[in-house]
């Protein structure tokens, strides 16, 4: 080219080096008259070749600045023509060090004098804040003559970040600046680290190797090979003297930090080196570095004069771990480090296995509610992601029983719990106080799911002096919520912006009310000593009299507040003030420098001002615009407000960054795809106060209007109701800058949506003052001009300011909107508002007057309370409209449509709670009529349920048509299911559970609808019928006979579940039950309180307090329940007198439930103390029975299941006292029977109690006996100890009875192109899975620069370590296919985390990722670099790639996943294509399997068919007969007792005739002795008993016939193996002859198994032990017991003949018998065997010997 290219001025004498753009060329210079390099652009070269020399030459003049600086080539001039460009250089007749090494080899002297000399460059280019970036041995340039040594080529040189000017410096692939061979891991692009001065010394280090070694340490051809060497592969051992060897290798470490710090810390070595070996020949050992020193302030994270608030807030943290809650509130002044305080706790908690949580309160988003909660339960939805797939199971079934159906509750508030929960569904929309209530319960059951002792949960809330209405009144709801067991709230305030009146003091005096523990550390400024330390840490040096003179100024200047401390420090350093002195390793400073120059005399916001105001101008115009958005700020919304692009905005904040005056608040190690908005912060509110103050006196409100415009603007892509925030408070600062009312109108129309938000997030404070804005921002006339919006700013500020508690404002607005309402359906709207309103103050007269105008309005006019005619007319129109439609039609009946009638149904129903516990009945009547009549006739709504519930009350209670009201009240149960209505729901299931489901229905099955109504009204925020549900659910388990033990613990939960919602009304409920059931299980008298949720409750002030309240409810259970209890425990006089007492409340428990049990018990007490009365009395009594019998006779006909039992054990109680005792015993039999066959346990034992007691009477102890012992065991059962008790003390021989055991169940770089080319036919030809894993492995070790790559597939829906690579290994390892959870090798929350969110992860230093800091494997390994990378094909996970990098900090980058994300897709495909080919293989060999067992099942098989056919022909066969023979025997077992009592009448007859004819003709007496009269009068009683007996007996046999058999329980369930076994030795009985059966039963609970096969096993081994005996003196023992390992074992042995081993080894084995032919199958032990071990799980195992017996040892598990 040479010849060709002519330059004027310069003479060109040869070309030094030639590339495709530039060319370089020594010549000889006209004007300098001196040899010159010329850097000569070719013509038409690329755009980037120009603009890189131009940059060469202006870093040059900022490098030399008209100064001479050896050891960098100096630039004379960049040279512009019209076809090139070119640089001229300075010729100091040196060749290029590259041409030197290639020529021959370097000895050591000359290589450290390169060095030396390299180094000496370095220190002044880096003094300079120049970084090279491209140092290598083309670039140094040599005189071999004089030894000079010089750097050139500065193209791609920086400045470093430290300089004011330069700005951060990342390479990225796309990017890639340098020369491969010597370029440093950051330089690659593959990490996400900033470029530094320390870049150069890893080029130098690469150079001085290449020097040394004659080669470089990485080679290769492969430039992607390269950088994986640079970023994951250590260089191989240098041979060079071992000091020389080290410096090189500290030069070459891969972590920046581990380098150099210093460039003359290096030059120290080098020249400390270069002596020892020119003096003595040798180097001596030391180690590199020890003089190094960056000479950079470093400020740690380490706390000064903090120990004991630490210790403090540790201690706490101990305490709340034992199961309690506790509040700390740490006040101080801005800066004090109170932040710091609480943040330094983190990781001892997380280590404690605890969570930490912290939100911040924003001075400028008070508007936004509960944020900082929501941002603190952010971060810990991530943290508990990384867990493992059985934990998140475990957390997300937790939380799904928490939330029940409004999940969708907390997702809205905190979107990412949908990746642990699901999609949930939506929530019902709701009234105010119950939407309030539901969401104040589900967050608080979100948080309880947390803060348990196995995990306590600490919240750090800063800057609570900025906290909103809403957040302050959730804290108290936490705190004071006892679910919440180890909850630590910290909160943090400035006590110079908080007095005693301030909304947080109130808050947290009523949590001390509420006897939670609120302590209060405060933070002292930092004292001398500390400064001192500070200083001395941050400057790297020791303490001396100049530090503490420094330290000194600075405290006294600063009051010790840190922030303020050590940003002066920054400042001081920044311009000069405090400066390292590198030629004598120290600091310096002049303190009266520093004193005149006035930094210190600056408050925190003067200094941040002053110190922001020397940013480019265009830097603060961008902080102006954040800090208007608030003290956090993300960069989209940013780049919005400020006009530019989100890369030019991000440039501007770089200088920001790196003063570390702003932070990035997403965790700065991690990059991954769910972080779509990059989110800032000012690094303290006083820089952004700062920040603020830059905006110039009136232009606030310019500048926040401007914001909010341009956020509006915005939404043009994206739903508005997303930023109404923001956008509304922007622009309402800016309310003066409104140019006309048609923009004041559409900002209050935003106003009206930002309110209706706030109040669907319970945040009412704030939605009152958007809507105040709103009024404000209307037209005088706006009820005339814009009248709809008007309506609903009206409507719902009149909301809000009732639930703020400003209940005359509330009333204000309503009758306001009322007047201006143009409709009347409009006017009645807002008069069922204020009946809302006014219920809730418990305004009576109030809510009847509104409702009263309202339903006019709509032409519905309540009549007077007297009024009873027109209230009956409307009862009779309902009853015939539901006649003729049919009660459950009306689940189908459409929608209304009529919104008039709509809003007259809902007054109504509204207006029905008041009236009904105002005891308005007829009043009551006509408003649920009404409201029935109008939703059969135009349709339902939600509120017609609740009217068809009240309906049903209205016909079956009160007219006794029970049938109908019952089916109502399912028929409005399933509406509101229908309807998907929780609300109405819990209304529905409280009303037919509790007043109509016993009188039709038995109790039981009223159980489960009570608990779904209760989480219903939970879920719906409708409390007091939520309450209402609780308290009907105890009442009907106690009418039930719910066990006692039990009962207690659902009346603890339901009292606990009932004070969390403040329902009074239940809670006294309940207590009333709570009093019977201590009264009942208490052994000790006189008890008279009971304690419940650790308080005492006694029995005197529930009566009080009920009567002075008019809880005439409460009084009412609670008489009814004493009167019960007082009954069992024979305390007769005083539960009568209890009768007399509740009668005046009976019409306050109307329908009731329990309402029946009064009637029960009045006539069972007049009938035990009927007898210790008069004539008159007793007449009385019984006219008072008689009249009880005849409700209870209504109430039995109607559902016996309930009352049938009862009603017939006080006729057999009237049948006693008349005399009638047969009679009675046949009443006392079937009260008995049924209430045992019901389930009522409770009566059963009562039923039993009161025969004993008529045997008693009649001297038949015997009889007495026997059932006085059955009503001991069904009160044992039951739980009523004291009752118990009482019949033990009476009656001593039940002590000793057996009592039954009680049991509850319980942009791209061709080096990437040619990477995705390579990997694609490389991976797409494999089929074969180890060898794809192989190739997959290199692959991407190669591609991303890893050490350790790790292949986890996903298998049957587990995560299993398949293959892995690690270090220089070649050959991939192939593990033994382990699952994730059982390897130690890999941080399993981390790739959990990728497992369920399917994105990729790139940790810069994983060992302080927040995230993943608990992981063990971090823990222990503490990796550096990490990238985890899912691999995808059609949707579907396959598995993760885990890569690792322990060499260096932030060896991947985000973008480099772009390219891995190929590979993986590629590798996806593959690894389906392998899959299926290997299943197409296994499919084979299972097909083969298949057939070799088919034979084997068939036997199997075979075999079952003949036990089958046997048993079912058996079962079938004995059922049968025993059906067969049933019937006539209850035929004469029925008719038994007739005749016996006819019999007996005869016989009595006859008596009757001897005493009144004492003389009868002679045939009369020829006849009575030929007949033997006195014989037949004596032996005919007996008779019949004997056939009482024999009849007895065989339904007997019938009864074990049917229980053998059991056809009718073909199913697994608890069974009592005792009864079978009883029922096999009866079938057995006639063949056992003289065999003597000893049986030991022990106390074993019931089984879960098949009843009749284990019943067939039982008779099969009996059977053969019958066979082995020898009649005459065999004997079988059968023997029960409960072994310690649970298992229910059952022994049966005999003294027969036995067997030997050889026999014994065979007795399972299908077929094998020792019976003679034709005597037996061999099938018998072979089924019991499959019977017990194959369907039970169990064990079967026998023990013999010859002439010893047999024992079979039957195993069941429980």
């Amino acid at each position: 080219m040479l010849p060709a290219l002519k330059i004027p001025g310069y003479e060109l004498h040869e070309v030094i080096s030639e590339t495709a753009s530039k060319v370089v060329i020594r010549a000889f210079s006209r004007t300098l008259q001196k040899s010159v390099i010329l850097k000569v652009l070719k013509p038409n070269c690329p755009i980037d070749a120009v603009a890189r020399l131009k940059h060469e030459y202006q870093i040059a003049k900022k490098l030399f600045n008209n100064q001479r600086i050896p050891g960098v080539v100096k630039v004379y001039s960049l040279v512009k023509r019209e076809d090139t460009s070119f640089l001229v250089l300075e010729d100091f007749d040196g060749i290029s060090l590259n041409k030197i090494i290639s020529s021959h080899p370097l000895d050591i002297i000359t290589c450290l004098s390169v060095a030396v000399q390299l180094a000496q460059a370095l220190v002044l280019m880096h003094q300079r804040s120049v970084i090279h970036k491209d140092i290598k041995p083309y670039n140094i340039i040599v005189n071999l003559k004089s030894g000079e040594v010089k750097l050139t080529d500065f193209g791609i040189a920086s400045y470093n970040s430290s300089d004011e000017l330069a700005k951060t410096q990342q390479a990225t692939p796309n990017q890639l600046e340098g020369s491969f061979a010597y370029m440093s891991p950051e330089q690659t692009g593959r990490m996400n680290r900033a470029i530094d001065y320390r870049s150069d010394f890893y080029s130098l280090g690469v150079t001085l190797y290449e020097m040394l070694a004659g080669k470089l340490p990485f080679e290769s051809d492969d430039a992607l090979e390269l950088v994986h060497c640079h970023i994951a592969k250590q260089p191989p051992s240098l041979t060079a003297p071992a000091a020389v060897a080290a410096i090189v290798m500290k030069l070459m470490a891969k972590n920046a930090e581990s380098r150099y710090q210093s460039a003359t810390g290096l030059l120290a070595d080098l020249e400390f080196c270069l002596t020892q070996l020119k003096t003595s020949g040798v180097v001596p050992n030391f180690q590199p570095g020890t003089r190094d020193k960056a000479g950079q302030l470093s400020f740690s994270n380490k706390l000064y004069g903090r120990e004991q608030e630490l210790d403090a807030l540790l201690a706490a943290f101990t305490r709340v771990s034992g199961g309690s809650s506790e509040v700390i509130l740490i006040s101080g002044y801005s800066g004090i480090g109170k932040s710091a305080l609480v943040n330094k706790i983190h990781q001892q908690i997380v280590r404690q296995r605890g969570y930490f949580i912290t939100g911040k309160f924003d001075q400028f988003k008070r508007n936004i509610s509960h944020a900082a909660f929501f941002q603190a339960f952010e971060s810990l939805v991530r943290t508990i992601l990384v867990e493992d797939s059985k934990k998140l199971s475990q957390w997300r079934q937790k939380l799904l029983e928490a939330l029940g159906d409004s999940g969708q509750l907390i997702v809205e508030v905190i979107p990412e719990l949908e990746l642990i929960i699901g999609e949930q569904p939506p929530v019902a929309q709701l009234g105010l106080n119950e939407a309030q209530n539901r969401f104040n319960l589900i967050f608080k059951k979100f948080i309880s799911v947390f803060a348990q002792k196995e995990h306590p949960l600490v919240i750090f809330l800063d800057d609570l002096h900025f906290c909103d209405a809403a957040s302050l009144n959730l804290m108290k709801l936490l705190v004071t919520n006892n679910d919440n067991q180890s909850l630590l709230l910290i909160g943090a305030y400035r006590d110079n912006e908080v007095c005693s009146q301030h909304a947080l003091m109130q808050c947290i005096q009523e949590i001390e009310k509420a006897n939670k523990i609120v302590r209060t550390l405060s933070i002292n400024p930092l004292d001398l000593n500390d400064t001192i330390q500070l200083l001395c840490d941050a400057l790297d040096t020791d303490k001396n009299d100049l530090i503490t003179e420094l330290a000194s100024l600075l405290l006294y200047k600063t009051a010790g507040n840190p922030f303020l401390l050590t940003q002066i420090i920054k400042t001081l350093h920044s311009e000069g003030f405090i400066k390292f002195d590198f030629a004598h390793q120290c600091w310096k400073w002049e303190l009266p420098q520093i004193q005149t120059v006035g930094i210190t005399d600056l408050s925190v916001v003067e200094l941040m001002v002053r110190n922001l105001s020397k940013l480019p101008t265009e830097t603060q115009s961008i902080l102006k615009l954040a800090a208007c958005i608030g003290e956090n700020f993300n960069l989209t919304t940013l780049a919005v407000v400020a006009e530019m692009s989100v890369d030019d905005v991000s440039e501007q904040l770089n200088a920001v960054l790196v003063q570390g005056l702003i932070l990035s608040v997403n965790d700065s190690n991690c990059s991954t795809s769910l972080q779509t908005k990059l989110e800032y912060r000012f690094l303290h509110s006083r820089v952004h106060q700062a920040a603020y103050s830059l905006i110039d006196d009136g232009l606030y409100e310019i500048t926040h209007y401007k914001i909010g415009k341009l956020l509006l603007k915005n939404t043009e892509t994206q739903p508005i109701e997303e930023n109404i925030f923001d956008i509304v408070n922007q622009l309402n600062l800016g309310i003066f800058l409104l140019k006309n009312e048609s923009e004041a109108l559409y900002l209050a129309e935003l106003n009206l949506l930002a309110a209706r938000k706030a109040k669907a997030s319970m945040a009412f404070t704030t939605a009152a003052k958007y809507l105040y804005q709103a009024i404000e921002l209307m037209p005088v006339d706006s009820w005339r001009r814009e009248y709809n919006i008007t309506l609903n700013i009206y409507q719902e500020r009149a909301e809000v300011e009732f639930l703020n508690g400003n209940f005359e404002l509330a009333e204000i607005l309503t009758y306001t909107a009322i007047e201006k309402a143009h409709s009347n359906l409009e006017k009645a709207n807002f008069y069922n508002l204020l009946v809302s309103q006014y219920t809730l103050q418990g305004r009576f007269n109030d809510v009847l007057d509104s409702a009263k105008k309202g339903l006019s309005l709509l032409n519905i006019f309540l009549p007077e309370d007297d009024c009873k005619c027109i209230a009956n007319k409307e009862l009779i129109i309902a009853k015939q409209n539901l006649d003729k439609l049919g009660i459950d039609s009306i689940v189908d009946l459409p929608a209304i449509e009529n919104e008039q009638i709509e809003v007259a149904i809902k007054l109504l129903i509204n207006l029905e709670p008041l009236v009904y516990a105002a005891s308005k009945f007829t009043l009551y009547t006509f408003i649920v009529s009404k409201a029935v009549n109008l939703s059969l006739q135009y349709g339902n709504v939600s509120e017609s349920v609740k009217a068809y519930a009240n309906f049903g009350l209205i016909i079956g209670s009160n007219l006794g048509n029970y049938h109908s009201g019952y089916q109502l009240g399912l028929s409005a149960y399933k509406l509101s299911e229908k309807l998907n209505n929780k609300s109405q729901q819990s209304k529905a299931s409280a009303l037919l559970t509790g007043w109509l489901h016993c009188w039709s229905k038995h109790i039981k099955h009223a159980v489960i609808i009570s608990r779904k109504g209760y989480q219903a009204g939970l879920e719906s925020g409708e409390f007091m019928f939520a309450g209402c549900n609780l308290f009907t659910l105890i009442h009907n388990l106690f009418f039930q006979g719910y066990p006692l033990e039990l009962m207690n613990k659902e009346i603890s939960d339901s009292h606990h579940a009932a004070a969390q919602i403040n329902n009074i009304i239940a809670v006294e409920s309940i207590i009333a039950v709570k009093f019977a059931v201590n009264d009942l299980t208490n052994t000790e008298n006189n008890i008279n309180h009971i304690k419940l949720a650790n308080k005492n409750f006694y029995k005197d002030d529930i009566i009080s307090q009920s009567r002075q309240r008019q809880s005439f409810f409460t009084l009412c259970t609670y008489y009814i329940y004493q009167i019960q209890t007082l009954y069992f425990l024979n305390q007769f006089l005083d539960a009568l007198n209890y009768i007399n007492e509740v009668k005046q409340y009976l019409p306050s428990i109307l329908g009731f439930t329990i309402s029946s049990e009064y009637y029960f018990y009045y006539s069972l007490i007049v009938t035990r103390l009927y007898q210790q009365y008069d004539i008159q009395t007793q007449r009385e009594f019984l006219a008072q029975i008689h009249q009880n019998q005849e409700q209870y006779k209504q109430w039995a006909d109607n559902c016996p299941e309930n009352f049938l039992h009862k009603y017939l054990l006080v006729e057999a109680e009237i049948a006693r006292i008349s005399g009638k005792n047969w009679q009675a015993l046949d009443l006392y039999d079937q009260a008995i029977n049924l209430a045992h066959e019901n389930g009522f346990i409770q009566n059963a034992a009562l039923a039993n109690e009161l025969t004993g007691l008529f045997w008693e009477n009649q001297n038949k102890q015997d009889f007495a006996k026997i059932y006085l012992s059955k009503a001991h065991r069904y009160y044992d059962k039951w739980g009523a100890k004291a009752k118990v008790k009482q019949l033990e003390t009476s009656y001593p021989y039940l002590v000793i009875d057996s009592k039954e055991p009680i049991t509850a169940t319980q942009q791209k770089f061709s080096l990437d192109i040619a990477t995705v080319v390579k990997a694609s036919l490389a991976l797409s030809r494999e089929l074969i899975p180890s060898r794809l894993n192989n190739k997959l492995l290199h692959l991407v070790r190669e591609n991303a620069g890893a050490e350790k790559v790790y292949f986890i597939i996903k298998q049957n829906n587990q995560l299993i370590i398949e293959s892995s690579l690690v270090g220089d290994n070649d050959d991939n390892t192939v593990w033994q296919r382990i699952p994730l959870t059982e390897s130690y090798q890999l941080p399993v929350s981390l790739i959990n985390y990728i497992e369920r969110t399917q994105t990729h992860l790139v940790l810069d230093d994983a060992s302080k990722s927040l995230e993943f800091n608990s992981d063990p494997y971090i823990i222990i390994t503490k990796p550096l670099s990490v990238l985890a990378l899912p691999i995808i094909h059609t949707g579907k996970l396959l598995g993760v790639l885990y890569l690792e990098n322990n060499l260096v900090k932030g060896a991947f980058t985000s973008e480099r996943v772009e390219l891995l994300q190929v590979i993986a897709s590629q590798a996806a495909i593959s690894l389906e294509n392998a899959r299926f080919y290997a299943t197409l293989e296994a499919r084979v060999s299972e097909r083969t399997q298949e057939l070799e067992t088919a034979l084997e099942e068939l036997n199997r098989t075979q075999i079952q068919l003949i036990q089958s056919e046997k048993m079912s022909g058996l079962g079938q066969l004995i059922a049968g007969i025993a059906h067969e023979i049933n019937n006539p025997v209850s035929f004469i077992f029925g008719n038994l007792l007739h005749t016996k009592e006819y019999t007996d009448y005869l016989l009595e007859l006859i008596k009757l005739y001897q005493d009144e004819l004492p003389n009868p003709s002679t045939k009369i007496l020829n006849k009575i002795n030929e007949i033997d009269l006195d014989f037949i009068s004596e032996d005919l009683p007996q008779i019949i008993e004997s056939m009482y007996t024999g009849a007895k007996r065989i339904k007997d046999v019938i009864l074990s016939l049917r229980t053998f058999s059991r056809l009718d329980e073909a199913i697994f369930k608890e069974v009592d193996i005792h009864l079978g076994i009883e029922s096999t030795l009866m079938i057995l009985q006639q063949k056992l002859g003289n065999i003597q059966i000893i049986k030991d039963y022990g106390d074993i609970p019931q089984v879960n198994c098949f009843a009749g096969e284990i019943n067939q096993v039982i008779l099969n081994i009996l059977t053969n032990a019958i066979d082995a005996l020898d009649v005459s003196d065999g004997k079988i023992w059968i023997k029960t017991y409960l072994r310690e390992d649970s298992y229910i074992t059952i022994e049966i042995a005999d003294n027969g003949i036995g067997m030997s081993q050889d026999i014994l080894s065979k007795i399972f084995d299908p077929f094998f018998t020792t019976k003679a032919v034709g005597k037996g199958t061999g099938l018998g032990l072979s089924i019991c065997y499959q019977i017990i071990v194959e369907k039970h799980q169990g064990k079967l195992t026998c023990i013999s010997a010859p002439n010893q017996g047999s024992k079979f040892i039957i195993l069941l598990p429980r």
